[in-house]
This record gives C-alpha cells, structure tokens and sequence, in this order.
C-alpha cells in the first residue's frame, strides 16, 4: 500500500466508524487510534519496483557437441553470456512540521522532501499530493510556496489544487494553479516533478494559519 491509498483507506474506515460510534461506543476511540499509528507509519516511506535497482540478471545460454566416429571419440561444451542491468527510479518521501507545537492564530510550514535514491536513473513526472490539515475551520492556506528540485537541469514543479474528498487517487477534480488564500480543508494540495535525476531531490514547503 502506498501512502495515497493508506489516506483513502483511513479516511473510509474513520467515516464507517463513525456512523457506528452510536450503537457501539468505545470501539470509535480506539480504531480512531489505530488509523492515527497507520498514517504515522506511511508518513515516511519509499516507492520501489518489484525488482530492486542495480540488480544485474545473467542469461547463460550452452550447447554440447561430439563425434559419433569410433576414433574420434570426444564431447565439447560452450557457453556464452547476456547481461541485463535493471534500473528503477528509487522514490522516497518524508515531511516535516514547523513548529511542530503552535497555538491558535500562528503560521506552521509543512515541507515534504522527495528524493531518487536510484544510482542509475531518473524519476519523471513525479506526482505529490498533500492534504490541509482537518476540516473547515481548522487550518487555512497562506499563499507563497518555497520549492525547489536540486541538481536536475531542466526539472520544473507545477502547482496544483483540488477539492477532497470525495477523493480517487490522482482522478479527483483538480485547478492547475496555486491554491487561494484562505483554503480550508478538506482540500487537496498538489505537485508534479518533471524530473528527478540519480540522487537528486526536490523540496516543497507550503505554510497555513492555524484557526
């Protein structure tokens, strides 16, 4: 599971518990606990291919031959050898609240760091989606983003912003520009890397007042 189904996967079950928390009480506060540890464990992660990269597969293909004259009497074997090097963007993300302790009425910055730990090939078209924080009222989006992707000549990183939930992976309704002053949630943040080359990174910030 990636860390944009495991955002689906909790939201759903946090709203199927609470339509349950009437006829059973007591099991809301707890599932509710458990969804918060698995958002925690998907908060820092990676995105690997089945087949890790750098791996090197060797094909060895043989023939035997002989003679089937009576004095000549002998068997011969070769082989010969084919290489292939698989190569496989290594994508890892992590995020960051600063500060992480704030009160009513003051600014927290998230900054999300997205690197390619592949030694041999670029990530493209890179897609980052972020979420603000709660529901209306909560947290409210201050205009003026700091990003930035380091050592890859020619990377850009559009902006986008999109309403959430109902929320399908990258199918939900989506505005190619930054979000407005203001937003509240449940509202989604997007981002999309052109390029992120061999053990390079891409840094975005955003910032919200807190309600």
């Amino acid at each position: 599971m990636n860390i944009i189904d495991g955002f689906v996967a909790v939201f759903r079950a946090m709203q199927s518990l609470k339509n349950s928390e009437a006829r059973e009480p007591g099991r809301h506060a707890s599932a509710a606990s458990a969804g918060i540890m698995i958002l925690l464990l998907l908060g820092a992660g990676s995105v690997r291919a089945a087949t890790a990269d750098g791996t090197l597969i060797t094909n060895v293909a043989c023939m035997t031959y002989g003679s089937i004259m009576s004095n000549c009497n002998f068997t011969a074997t070769y082989c010969v050898t084919a290489t292939v090097l698989v190569v496989n963007p290594n994508i890892q993300i992590n995020k960051s609240a600063s500060p992480s302790i704030e009160c009513s009425g003051s600014t927290v910055t998230f900054c999300i760091w997205v690197a390619n730990a592949s030694a041999y090939t670029s990530a493209f078209n890179v897609h980052v989606i972020d979420i603000i924080p709660g529901s209306a009222g909560v947290m409210a989006y201050i205009q003026g983003q700091n990003n930035w992707v380091t050592g890859t000549a020619g990377a850009t990183v559009t902006l986008g912003y999109g309403a959430q939930p109902p929320w399908n992976g990258f199918l939900y309704q989506q505005w190619a520009a930054e979000c407005p002053a203001g937003q509240t949630g449940p509202y989604g943040l997007r981002w999309v890397v052109s390029l992120i080359g061999p053990g390079k990174s891409a840094l975005l910030c955003w910032k919200a007042s807190i309600l």
